[in-house]
């Protein structure tokens, strides 16, 4: 649906509407419904015309049609936020939340104003989101409550960041890379029938944020733990509960929901930039590794040795496999070996020792490699 805004006489006032590639074609309606049936980036034209004059807008590529709307499997862009005026708005999502989860991948850049928003709701009754204070700690908002929680989870500067809200009728939980801190409350439902802000909270000008952020989801209820540690690295995580999913992959300043139909759009002072967020279709596995000995991921292909004195993370480990993922950013290497980028996420109580071992099965080494072990080199990725 397009809306005329101009600032016309009511009695005199005729408009002519042009869209290129929809059906119709053309309308003199103020509010016109205009579909598309091919994929592609379309121009729009409004002419509006009374006793005072005539006036004429185009606006290229206004409108974005994607060919698909299914997640893809690698990282390809992320929004950059510049911290005045860059972010994405979406359209409400319109639906009771007693329990939800919000999460993202950001990377901050530089310091953020108090109650910086990440993914932010407010209209219709709605104040819900996730935040970043300017000590860079989060915050979060449920129902115009729990702003005044104070976290002690901070966010690093440059760093790829997971971070997540969840929210059940009586706690709420604010998460950094699977780590939570969890608040006693009381919350109401929230019904998100506001504008969904990625990047800012509306309220002020002094609230958008300054980094990248990728990989956004919304699900209507509230994960747990191990699944949030589990799903945070795969682009093809369970959609069990999902309700929206951005990855900013799109062309223009379109923004695709790829699982539902909440599309927005990104404002000009935002951009895409290339994302090396630590994502990609894989799988995962959790082992607690509480004892000094060999411990396999056997549905991965991975093992870790710890031995003698040595001392193990005495927690849960989370072992993710990525199958599709992107290498670009490895230099100096013939040729990078398929399927072998494992991220290993320890979740235990101990500052643990250097492995003694790692095994790694299923590597398609060819023949003539395996036979110069010195040229096999194991790269730690950074993020």
């Amino acid at each position: 649906v397009f809306h005329d805004h101009s600032v016309a006489d009511a009695a005199s006032v005729r408009r002519t509407w042009t869209f290129e590639g929809g059906t119709p074609a053309t309308s003199t309606a103020e509010h016109p419904r205009v579909t598309y049936s091919s994929p592609g980036s379309y121009r729009v034209r409004l002419v509006v015309q009374d006793a005072s004059g005539i006036s004429e807008h185009v606006v290229d590529s206004l409108v974005t049609i994607m060919s698909t709307c299914n997640p893809d499997d690698l990282p390809v862009s992320a929004m950059s936020c510049n911290g005045t005026d860059g972010s994405a708005m979406m359209k409400p999502l319109n639906r009771p939340f007693s329990n939800a989860t919000i999460t993202a991948w950001i990377r901050r850049q530089g310091s953020q104003n108090d109650f910086t928003g990440i993914v932010f709701s407010r209209g219709g009754g709605t104040v819900a989101g996730l935040s970043i204070m300017a000590n860079n700690t989060l915050r979060y908002h449920w129902a115009d409550r729990g702003w005044n929680n104070v976290s002690t989870l901070t966010v690093p500067e440059a760093t790829w960041t997971h971070v997540a809200l969840v929210v059940t009728p009586t706690t709420t939980t604010v998460y950094v890379n699977g780590i939570g801190q969890t608040f006693e409350t009381t919350n109401a439902t929230q019904t998100f029938a506001g504008d969904l802000h990625i990047g800012r909270d509306p309220t002020s000008v002094l609230r958008h944020f300054r980094g990248l952020i990728d990989e956004v989801r919304i699900y209507e209820r509230a994960l747990t733990q191990r699944e949030l540690r589990e799903m945070m690295h795969r682009t093809n995580a369970s959609v069990t509960g999902l309700v929206a999913y951005y990855q900013f992959n799109e062309q223009g300043r379109a923004v695709i929901d790829r699982f539902g139909d909440h599309h927005g759009w990104m404002t000009p002072s935002a951009v895409r930039h290339v994302s090396t967020a630590p994502v990609g279709r894989g799988t995962e596995m959790t082992l607690p590794v509480t004892t000094a000995t060999k411990h396999s991921w056997t549905d991965l292909g991975l093992a870790i040795q710890w031995s003698g004195s040595a001392t193990p993370p005495a927690g849960d480990v989370v072992v993710t496999r990525l199958r599709e993922a992107d290498l670009s950013s490895l230099t100096s290497i013939q040729r990078t070996i398929p399927n072998s980028l494992f991220i290993v996420n320890s979740y235990g109580t101990t500052q643990f020792s250097r492995p003694d071992a790692i095994d790694v099965d299923d590597l398609r080494i060819q023949d003539n490699e395996a036979a110069r072990p010195a040229d096999l080199v194991v790269f730690a990725r950074p993020w």
